[in-house]
């Protein structure tokens, strides 16, 4: 949190209930757990929009970015460390995430410099940033080929630390999986990772030197 929010990102913190609609629509592979399980639905639930519990932050943070734009704000560089669930083999289990999402302008235009939007290098130098924070060198990448929703050619899933301590995905999202939501801005760029895995890093001590 701290090393995310130096870099310029905002925390956000949304419900961990969820519709089934909105659970289904973004299709976010569910590889990440390194298992396969099924949603959790809530035995007596308020409402139909808060019936089951999520299985990725993703969509909680489109939802953050489409309130942000019918609000007029299109700039939008958010974090979220939350949780998501899955019934696997009749029991529930819960995973920490933490997501990722920039979308809009990185820097405004000005008199000697055009707008300059968030990219996908703007996303993987965060993830790059916290490997270094947490001691585990370079991260690898391999092609992430699957598809929807992500855009083609623009998906990686990458791994730091040996042996992999820290796995997740970073991609561009296609544009017809932002229409499910409404969303008008330029690329939109996401990232989700395994906490848990971060938690075996460790932080480089800071050593003090008299001047």
């Amino acid at each position: 949190r701290e090393t995310l929010a130096g870099a310029g990102l905002n925390e956000v913190v949304t419900h961990a209930l969820v519709s089934p609609a909105e659970e289904a629509k973004l299709g976010w592979p569910d590889d990440l757990a390194a298992v396969s399980g099924t949603e959790i639905s809530v035995t007596n639930p308020l409402s139909a929009q808060h019936s089951v519990l999520r299985r990725h932050l993703v969509a909680s943070l489109l939802d953050v970015l489409s309130l942000n734009e019918r609000q007029g704000r299109g700039a939008v560089a958010i974090f979220e460390v939350g949780k998501a669930y899955q019934r696997v083999s009749d029991v529930p289990s819960e995973w920490t995430r933490l997501g990722l999402l920039l979308a809009g302008a990185a820097e405004p235009s000005s008199w000697n410099r055009t707008e300059r939007f968030y990219d996908f290098d703007d996303a993987k130098g965060l993830v790059e940033l916290l490997c270094r924070r947490l001691g585990l060198g370079t991260p690898t990448y391999t092609a992430d080929r699957r598809g929807f929703p992500f855009h083609p050619g623009r998906a990686l899933q990458l791994s730091a630390g040996s042996p992999a301590v820290l796995v997740g995905r970073v991609a561009e999202l296609h544009p017809d999986a932002l229409q499910a939501w409404e969303i008008r801005a330029p690329p939109v760029i996401v990232a989700e990772l395994d906490v848990p895995s971060q938690e075996r890093g460790s932080l480089v001590p800071v050593r003090v030197e008299p001047i």
